[in-house]
């Protein structure tokens, strides 16, 4: 209805019956079926899927990932991704405090355990498409501080990394941050 009152644009790939729904601006897609949201805008892109799924953005391509995660590349020089020289990647996998219990269900916590908090480790292969010139790939501590360089391929304009957060040197992480030399 929203479509033939002209609320939506004609191209907005909104389903109701395939549990498909994007915003108005079609920067925001959820397909329930699918389990997956995503998230496309000038400065910000990626997706929460499950493991196995892919996403292709205009920067950020996510090939492939081992477990249900979100990944998504966001500018921190206020320029938009296709610009930025500098860039923070954000892989968030399932958390929990170590010794937390829950029900079967995963609905009630039994026991909310204590500090430290546990990371879901896993392996994703990602393509960058960022502006022309040299990057490189820093895995973040998380107070920010960058860790070693992780082998980015260049591939054309292109850059691909496999990142196995199990394997860090310093042990895992969730924030990278992808910066032009």
């Amino acid at each position: 209805h929203l479509k033939e009152k002209g609320v939506l644009p004609a191209g907005n790939r909104t389903d109701v019956d395939q549990q498909i729904f994007e915003s108005d601006t079609g920067e925001l897609l959820l397909n329930q079926t699918g389990c997956s949201m995503s998230v496309s805008t000038p400065m910000t892109e990626g997706a929460a899927q499950l493991a196995g799924n892919s996403a292709r953005f205009k920067v950020l391509e996510i090939l492939n990932r081992s477990v249900n995660s979100t990944i998504a590349l966001t500018s921190m020089d206020g320029r938009p991704l296709s610009e930025s020289g500098r860039m923070v990647l954000v892989i968030g996998t399932e958390q929990a405090a170590t010794g937390m219990r829950m029900t079967a269900d995963r609905v009630t916590v039994l026991d909310p355990g204590r500090y430290p908090a546990l990371l879901r480790t896993g392996k994703f292969r990602l393509k960058l498409h960022p502006a022309a010139g040299e990057y490189e790939l820093y895995p973040l501590s998380v107070n920010g501080i960058r860790r070693a360089p992780l082998p980015l391929v260049r591939e054309g304009k292109s850059w691909s990394v496999e990142i196995d957060t199990a394997a860090l040197p310093d042990g895992p992480t969730p924030f990278f941050e992808f910066v032009k030399r």
